[in-house]
């Protein structure tokens, strides 16, 4: 089990996060998963760029693979390659690790599932707001990065910075980039924060910083949650239906079952990754396709049941160890083949998340320690 380190400052109490370091408990399996997930852009894109998006997550999971390890305290570090890296290349680098702690820890600290980039939704401003916005494109650094929504479908605005070396003036730019955008949807965000993701001592850590205000006369978004969800899941989704039919039955998209849930998973090409979703969540988006926007409904209730919101807490610190077990029966209208396409699957090897996506290794891990 990896342990990943973050500080949080100036957080209100009912989030039980003193201003300290804390320990975040982690697999390899759910910093890919993040990796893949995070930030991508609309469902228009993405079924318009199939390969091309599909060969972005490849990227993304290389990027993982070739710079980050493990090192003889189970801590993430960064790998000899990066460090032999040229200053622009370890920029873009950061910025992209950046992007993976801030979906790690919106998850599985901030009950975060959904996270997208901001810049997709700027056309959803209000005119009122339009100037405003056209300003942020003009100025990247004036604007936050990824809205987020929550389980209880409050949104979440974070600004993730990745540097190589911690710098407090970029913590505190983030935080000030937080505080321009008011509302979403009409909504007051229940939470919004700075964070940078660097490397201290070569480990891989981040410190948050929870803004105090909301900047005078900020904009305001009027995003449809459907809409954000739909876009949210359309990478996966569009790599599952690209191989339905593949001809090399080892490609192809099969179903599984693991811990009395069932999803349907696919390699994930270029790496040794195997990628998925719940069928339900699956079956849910293929009906919005058809017209039913109901389903998204249906995809809110489902992270619920899937981890017990209200029942167990909201958030555990190793879902890779003991994932919880979702016993909806649902009739999820995959044909399949044969019998032989459906297998049981190990735990260890796998993470699902409260979105129902799943990543794992194809053979165990592929992932070096340090000195290895």
């Amino acid at each position: 089990m990896l342990m990943f380190d973050f500080y949080t400052e100036d957080f209100p109490s009912h989030y039980g996060l003193s201003e300290t370091w804390h320990s975040l408990d982690c697999s390899w399996e759910d910093i890919f998963r993040a990796a893949i997930s995070v930030g991508r852009k609309d469902w228009k894109w993405v079924t318009k760029h199939g390969s091309l998006s599909l060969n972005e997550l490849s990227f993304r999971v290389n990027m993982i693979q070739a710079f980050l390890v493990e090192d003889s305290t189970n801590h993430i570090s960064r790998s000899s390659a990066f460090l032999e890296l040229d200053p622009s290349e370890k920029t873009a680098i950061s910025y992209f690790f950046g992007l993976v702690g801030a979906k790690l820890l919106a998850e599985k600290k901030f009950d975060v599932p959904w996270l997208m980039h901001l810049d997709v939704y700027t056309k959803y401003a209000s005119e009122v707001d339009m100037l405003k916005v056209k300003k942020w494109r003009e100025d990247r650094e004036t604007r936050p990065d990824l809205l987020g929504l929550d389980r209880r479908r409050d949104w979440v605005v974070i600004e993730a910075k990745g540097r190589s070396n911690f710098v407090r003036e970029a913590l505190e730019k983030a935080k000030t980039q937080t505080e321009n955008l008011k509302t979403i949807n009409g909504q007051y965000p229940a939470l919004r924060f700075g964070m940078t993701t660097y490397f201290s001592k070569n480990r891989w850590r981040s410190h948050l910083l929870d803004p105090k205000k909301i900047t005078q006369g900020a904009p305001n978004l009027d995003i449809s949650p459907y809409q954000f969800i739909k876009d949210y899941y359309a990478p996966v989704y569009s790599i599952l239906n690209g191989a339905l039919n593949n001809i090399d039955e080892s490609t192809r998209t099969r179903k599984i079952s693991f811990n009395n849930g069932d999803y349907f998973i696919t390699p994930l090409a270029s790496t040794n990754l195997v990628v998925g979703m719940s069928t339900i969540v699956y079956n849910y988006i293929t009906e919005t396709i058809k017209g039913d926007d109901s389903n998204f409904e249906n995809i809110l209730l489902y992270t619920q049941v899937a981890k017990g919101l209200g029942v167990d807490p909201p958030f555990k610190e190793n879902p890779s160890d003991g994932k919880e077990t979702n016993d909806t029966k649902i009739d999820n209208g995959f044909k399949l083949e044969s019998d032989k396409n459906q297998s049981i699957i190990k735990d260890e090897f796998y993470s699902v998340g409260y979105d129902g996506i799943i990543v794992g290794f194809l053979t165990g891990s592929i992932m070096e320690k340090e000195g290895t």
